[in-house]
C-alpha cells in the first residue's frame, strides 16, 4: 500500500509544502488499502480465476467475495513443505559461473554495467551506514547528492570496476517518474499505478528502488535497495529477469538459464527413480526412435521407467513454470498448464501420453 502511494506521488512529479500528519497517513494507507482490495477483486473475475463478487453495505463499505475453496492456502502451504524435505543433492542447479560471465556480457553490451556491478551498488546503498562509517545515523531513507553517493559507492565496490560503469548502474536503478505508468511496449500511460502487470512494469520502485528529488540529489531506502538486490539476483538465477526490460542479449541469456534449470530438473528426476528402479531411460520418444512401428507421435516422455516385477511403467513430467507475481501471471500460468481448450496446455499433453502407454504397453 506504501509503496503504491510511493509511485503514485513520484509519478506525478508534484510537491507539497508540508508533511502529513499521522491521522493523514492513516487515511491516506486506508484508502489505498481498499483500492488495491478492489483492484484485486476486478483482476480476480476479470481474468476468470475465482467466482465472487462485492457486497456493499448501508454504510457503503464494500467485501468482497469469493466462491472458492479456503483451504487452498492451505494445501499449497502443505506441499512446500513436503518440497522442501527432499534431500540437498536432489536440489536443481541454478546459475553456474559460466552463465554469470555470459549475464555480465550481456548487461554489459545491453546497458554500459555488469550484473558484478549492479548487486554491489545495491549493497551498499543498502548498507549506506556502514558505507558512510558512521557519519550519518541508522534511518528509515537516505538522501545525499549525486556527487557524493556515486563518490561512496566507488569507494567501497572492487577497484576494478570503472566509476562510468558504476554511474550507468545508479542511473538504471534510479526510477524516473516518466515511466511509472507506462508499460513495456505501450506508448500511451495508464491512467493509474498499473498494479495489475508485474512483468510489463519495467520502471517499478521495487527493482528501481532510488529516486531523483529536486536537480541533483538522490533519497532513497536501506530496506527497499535489499529487496531489490534479492529480486535481482534471484529472478536470473531461476531463469528469468524481473521485468520486459526488453534487451534481447540478456533476455537470451535468462532463456539459456531457465533451459539448464529444465533439463536439471530431469537429470535429477532420473537420479531419483534409478535409485529404486532398473530399468529408466530420459528423453524417449517412440516416434522417432522406433518409425518402423508407426506409433503416433505424443513427444518425448521426460523419464520413463519399468518395473518388471509388477509389469509397472513409471512416467515422469518435468515442468518448470515461471511463478507468478499478479492475478494476470496467474491467468497465464492456468493457461500453460490447463490449456486455453481441453486439448492444449501440459496436462493435456501428458494426458496423450498416459493414454499411449495404456494402449500400446504389452508392445513396449
Amino acid at each position: 500500500n506504501v509503496r503504491y502511494l510511493l509511485e503514485l506521488a513520484y509519478s506525478r512529479g508534484e510537491a507539497g509544502g508540508r508533511v502529513p500528519t499521522v491521522e493523514e497517513w492513516q487515511l491516506l494507507v486506508a484508502q489505498a488499502d481498499w483500492l488495491l482490495v478492489l483492484y484485486g477483486a476486478s483482476d480476480t473475475l476479470h481474468n476468470e480465476l475465482e467466482v465472487g463478487g462485492v457486497n456493499v453495505d448501508s454504510d457503503f463499505i464494500p467485501e468482497v467475495f469469493y466462491d472458492g475453496d479456503d483451504d487452498k492456502a492451505y494445501q499449497q502451504e502443505a506441499a512446500n513443505e513436503l518440497l522442501e524435505r527432499g534431500a540437498d543433492e536432489d536440489s536443481v542447479a541454478s546459475m553456474d559461473e559460466a552463465q554469470h560471465k555470459q549475464l555480465d556480457a550481456a548487461f554489459l553490451n545491453s546497458v554500459g554495467f555488469s550484473m558484478s556491478t549492479l548487486l554491489p551498488v545495491l549493497a551498499v546503498l543498502s548498507r549506506w551506514v556502514s558505507a558512510k562509517q558512521g557519519a550519518v545515523p541508522l534511518a528509515w531513507s537516505y538522501e545525499g547528492s549525486k556527487a557524493d553517493v556515486l563518490a561512496t559507492i566507488v569507494a567501497h565496490v572492487p577497484k576494478s570496476v570503472p566509476p562510468t560503469e558504476i554511474e550507468a548502474a545508479l542511473d538504471f536503478l534510479t526510477l524516473d517518474p516518466s515511466r511509472v505508468c507506462l508499460l513495456a511496449g505501450v506508448e500511451m500511460e495508464t491512467s493509474d499505478v498499473p498494479i495489475w502487470e508485474h512483468r510489463k512494469r519495467v520502471h517499478r520502485y521495487g527493482i528501481r528502488p532510488v529516486l531523483r528529488v529536486g536537480q541533483d540529489r538522490l533519497l532513497w531506502g536501506a530496506a527497499a535497495a535489499h529487496r531489490a538486490f534479492g529480486i535481482w539476483s534471484g529472478t536470473f538465477s531461476d531463469g528469468y529477469p524481473p521485468a520486459d526490460l526488453g534487451y534481447p542479449e540478456i533476455e537470451a541469456v535468462a532463456e539459456a538459464i531457465k533451459k539448464h534449470i529444465e533439463q536439471d530438473l530431469e537429470r535429477r528426476a532420473v537420479e531419483v527413480l534409478g535409485r529404486h528402479l532398473t530399468y529408466v531411460e530420459h528423453g524417449v520418444d517412440f516416434h522417432r526412435r522406433f518409425k518402423k512401428e508407426g506409433f503416433e507421435d505424443v513427444g518425448d516422455f521426460d523419464v520413463l521407467a519399468y518395473q518388471p516385477e509388477g509389469n509397472r511403467w513409471f512416467m515422469v513430467e518435468c515442468k518448470y513454470n515461471k511463478p507468478a507475481f499478479c492475478i494476470k501471471d496467474m491467468r497465464r500460468l492456468r493457461e500453460d498448464v490447463f490449456g486455453k481448450t481441453p486439448t492444449t496446455g501440459q496436462l493435456a499433453k501428458i494426458a496423450r501420453r498416459h493414454a499411449f502407454l495404456e494402449t500400446h504397453a504389452a508392445r513396449l
